[in-house]
């Protein structure tokens, strides 16, 4: 047990050291790579490194993408250069959910 401890812990390790890598040294996060790594600001900086500069994507993640310190620069990215158009809440959401759901 204390082996499959020490290999998920350097497996998490390696992730976070290949997230951290800076932009300018070839890393592929530069917006939302840094201080303690969240998955769901990296998958949402892939979402925009895959758009094209018209295209338009849709994914639901957490608040902390709009308001987290580690994810700022990536949302003034977004916001004033690829077009921000809405976000929600999860309470919204939810309600939304529930109608689509019900329809």
């Amino acid at each position: 047990m204390y082996a499959e401890f020490i290999t998920a812990r350097r497996t998490a390790e390696a992730m976070s050291l290949f997230a951290l890598v800076k932009g300018e040294d070839g890393g592929r996060y530069p917006l939302t790579g840094v201080g303690d790594v969240n998955t769901y600001a990296l998958f949402a900086e892939t979402f925009a490194q895959l758009m094209a500069p018209t295209g338009r994507a849709g994914f639901i993640v957490p608040t902390g993408i709009a308001t987290d310190d580690s994810t700022k620069a990536f949302f003034a990215h977004i916001t004033q250069t690829r077009g921000w158009s809405a976000s929600t809440t999860s309470k919204t959401a939810n309600a939304c959910f529930r109608r689509w759901i019900a329809a």
